[in-house]
């Protein structure tokens, strides 16, 4: 039920969002056409040599068709990389929670080794030495990484 709850209220943002930069747009944007529509339309005018024929007004409302096409275009790119962006904020806080989970499991058994040191002494290990290092890379935009390192 929580997931349902959450999905509806992500909707819900998106969905308000979107309404925000619609009006946000110039209202000469507003006229939105779908990428398909904006094509077609456009090959048919360079296909059939119709953009010698047409006169100031039809020039003019190509080159708006074509401003709307472009700006729906850099809009839908915003969204994909605000999209990447919190993907990787949540790859990111999850990692960091996945630290925390296996360090609070590494004191937890120092804890437990440290009481039954006290209770049982126990020779010491001699001529041994663990290391343990974990790095975990994540893209970034423009090929720049975020290193974590856990020691």
């Amino acid at each position: 039920m929580a997931e349902i709850l959450t999905r509806y209220q992500n909707y819900k943002m998106e969905k308000l969002k979107r309404v925000i930069a619609q009006e946000r747009l110039a209202p000469q944007y507003r006229d939105v056409f779908t990428a398909d529509e904006l094509t077609e339309m456009i090959q048919r005018h360079l296909e059939q040599n119709n953009i010698r024929q047409l006169d100031i007004t039809g020039l003019d409302q190509l080159v708006q068709q074509l401003n709307s096409f472009l700006q729906q275009v850099k809009i839908r790119k915003m969204e994909l990389k605000m999209e990447v962006l919190k993907a990787l904020q949540d790859q990111e806080m999850q990692l960091k929670k996945e630290r925390k989970d296996m360090m609070d499991q590494i004191m937890a058994m120092d804890r437990i080794n440290n009481d039954s040191d006290a209770a049982e002494p126990q020779p010491p290990v001699t001529g041994v030495q663990i290391t343990c290092r974990i790095i975990i890379s994540a893209p970034m935009e423009q090929g720049a990484q975020k290193t974590y390192t856990l020691s």
